[in-house]
């Protein structure tokens, strides 16, 4: 389901509400958008993987492409974005998270968390029931990043994996 004029308008508005974060004496303001194709180089420096440069701008593009890639800003810069699937398991009220990434040099300053509350925004307003994601049991800071925003362990897909799910309703 593709977003309304009405939807967007509402979101965009509600997406470019900017909000003041002070933690530890750094005062910055962060702000979300969708990506667009002159984010790319940024994504790719955040990413930082040369190994799968190529395929990663692939997957990239096709989520901008879809308005599926979410960016958190600050001071003009994209820090950090958020990529999803619609349609999980081919139910239109489900999304996936396949990708949340925050710059290392703006990381433990409550970005994530704001990208993620964002995102549920931007879900909410597309009647999205639940949003789901894996995450590797050994990623800690992963895990307490979802359970912080309502997201419980409802199973595992593989031994070293969680299966996660965020139910909106």
């Amino acid at each position: 389901m593709l977003l309304s004029e009405r939807h967007i308008f509402i979101y965009t508005e509600a997406i470019y509400t900017r909000t003041t974060y002070n933690h530890m004496h750094n005062n910055f303001t962060a702000t979300t958008r969708f990506a667009n194709d002159t984010d790319i180089k940024q994504l790719l420096f955040i990413v930082n993987n040369k190994d799968t440069e190529e395929r990663t701008k692939v997957i990239l593009y096709s989520r901008i492409g879809k308005q599926q890639l979410l960016c958190v800003i600050v001071d003009s810069v994209v820090v950090g974005f958020l990529g999803w699937e619609k349609n999980y398991n081919n139910n239109p009220t489900s999304w996936f998270i396949e990708q949340i990434t925050i710059d290392s040099n703006y990381r433990k300053q409550g970005l994530g968390t704001y990208l993620m509350e964002e995102f549920l925004k931007l879900a909410k307003l597309d009647s999205i029931s639940s949003v789901y994601a894996t995450i590797q049991k050994d990623n800690q800071k992963s895990l307490a990043l979802f359970t912080k925003v309502g997201g419980e362990i409802i199973g595992s897909t593989t031994n070293s994996e969680y299966l996660l799910q965020i139910s909106l309703n």
